[in-house]
């Protein structure tokens, strides 16, 4: 966390680390080797404003895929995505989020689209790695 106001507010983070699992493609034929973050950190605002908005600003992932017997790197970015934060679960989501084609080869699809939830959420600068919440 980089800043974290007073209610009401917007709290500025960092995210300097992410994992995936549970990864699909929409594709028949090709399977997903592997996804990992591109360009971190990823600056990051959540709001207590209705709904509990979360925004992250130049998000990207490199996303390693088999198809035809051929392993593909593709990686893609968007100028940011929006989702939403839920104090149950100490979750964040984003729905149908379009990321575009920054690199890879023409065997790439020029873009994707992203629906995932995290959860829980944790601060893992402070002891103890406590689940995240929103006042």
């Amino acid at each position: 966390m980089t800043a974290n106001p007073a209610k009401p507010g917007t709290a500025t983070l960092s995210m300097t680390g992410q994992s995936f699992s549970g990864c699909t493609v929409s594709t028949s034929g090709i399977t997903v080797k592997s996804v990992a973050a591109y360009k971190l950190p990823f600056k990051t605002t959540v709001s207590d404003a209705k709904g509990l908005p979360v925004t992250v600003t130049k998000p990207g992932a490199v996303v390693t895929v088999s198809a035809l017997g051929t392993t593909i790197t593709c990686t893609y970015q968007a100028p940011k995505i929006s989702g939403t934060a839920s104090n149950t679960g100490s979750s964040v989501a984003f729905a149908n989020q379009t990321f575009t084609l920054v690199s890879g080869g023409s065997l790439c699809p020029s873009s994707g689209t992203l629906s995932v939830t995290y959860a829980p959420l944790a601060d893992t600068s402070v002891k103890g790695d406590p689940h995240v919440f929103v006042n």
